[in-house]
């Protein structure tokens, strides 16, 4: 997985590694992101600068030099792909899911919001409400923002 040095690599999750991880295969990637410098901190990667023609071909060469590399991680890569499960990952966001609470300070956002002038203000949602959906619309933008502020109080 070689790419340029970009902060959306320094970012990334560079999710094709877990394909590699899954199947256990060595990898060879550019330095610059979490999961490539996991992999290498663990022996099942080489890592290489960005553009460093001469570091890739060495370090495909030293991993073609050690023919039972695979089997000799296999162990590692098993229990590194149970980390990576989708029943695994996805344990925090079933838990948010299943235990939802609202934000710390969205209170304090929806108070700020009623506050500013400009055109996501309280007056002119309900000129805007008027003019485009006459007083029926008005009316329902109405009756929605009662129950959007019933929810968050």
């Amino acid at each position: 997985s070689l790419h340029l040095e970009h902060i959306e690599t320094h970012f990334a999750f560079r999710t094709r590694m877990l394909d590699y991880i899954w199947t256990g295969l060595p990898v060879l990637a550019t330095r610059g992101d979490v999961l490539g410098q996991m992999l290498a901190n663990r022996g099942l990667a080489r890592l290489v600068a960005p553009r460093d023609v001469d570091g890739v071909a060495q370090a495909i060469l030293e991993l073609l030099a050690q023919p039972d590399l695979r089997s000799a991680h296999a162990a590692e890569f098993a229990k590194l792909a149970a980390d990576y499960r989708w029943t695994q990952v996805a344990q925090p966001l079933l838990h948010f899911c299943q235990n939802p609470t609202f934000a710390a300070d969205r209170q304090y956002i929806a108070a700020r919001r009623l506050d500013t002038a400009g055109p996501n203000s309280l007056p002119e949602k309900a000129w805007r409400a008027l003019r485009m959906g006459g007083v029926t619309g008005l009316w329902r933008q109405a009756v929605q923002y009662a129950r959007w502020q019933a929810r968050i109080r």
